[in-house]
């Protein structure tokens, strides 16, 4: 059985979703905001070329969300999908996915977005799952830190080719919008950059 891919952030989405999600969090903890100060520098520091993605991502992860609890995020993760997310999606592209399941392919969320809401997500929409960036856990507390990699780039090509064989991805689908879904895009048979 054939499979679809879909990118969420800019391909599902109108935006990025990890920034209203951390914007969420820092409502319920608003002294956080004390946290925000290395976020400057450290984007600073990315976009001269001096720091990887994924530590800038971490970065953004320690300032928003380190210390959280697990009923806290889930708390948030689910006023975000209900809330936040209906408002800035794509409906055409959602379309699409739903004409997918309809037609019986396994759909799966691929995205550098983290696991805290994209695995939620998938439940919600009846997806077959969500190959994401994994948070981590230490003793029920976000620490900041990403387990693995962040799934972005060839990452996400990378964790695709794991879980599936060239046979099931002949016929497949891939939908995303940027160059860190053009790995992605490059395994399928009908990759499309929208």
């Amino acid at each position: 059985m054939a499979v679809a891919f879909f990118d969420l952030d800019g391909t599902l989405t109108k935006v990025d979703t990890f920034i209203p999600f951390c914007l969420l969090a820092l409502l319920y903890r608003p002294w956080r905001v004390f946290a925000l100060r290395p976020l400057i520098r450290a984007c600073v520091y990315f976009y001269r070329g001096n720091m990887l993605r994924q530590d800038l991502k971490e970065t953004f992860i320690t300032a928003f969300l380190s210390g959280a609890e697990k009923d806290d995020v889930a708390r948030w993760s689910r006023i975000f999908l209900r809330i936040i997310l209906p408002r800035i999606v794509r409906k055409e592209i959602i379309e699409k996915l739903q004409l997918h399941q309809q037609a019986g392919y396994r759909v799966y969320l691929v995205s550098a977005s983290p696991d805290i809401y994209l695995k939620p997500l998938a439940r919600q929409w009846r997806l077959e799952g969500a190959i994401c960036t994994t948070l981590e856990w230490k003793y029920g507390r976000l620490t900041g830190k990403i387990l693995d990699k962040n799934c972005y780039g060839e990452e996400k090509a990378r964790r695709i080719r794991v879980l599936f064989d060239k046979q099931e991805l002949e016929g497949s689908f891939a939908y995303g919008n940027s160059d860190g879904d053009r790995q992605m895009l490059a395994l399928v048979s009908f990759g499309l950059k929208i």
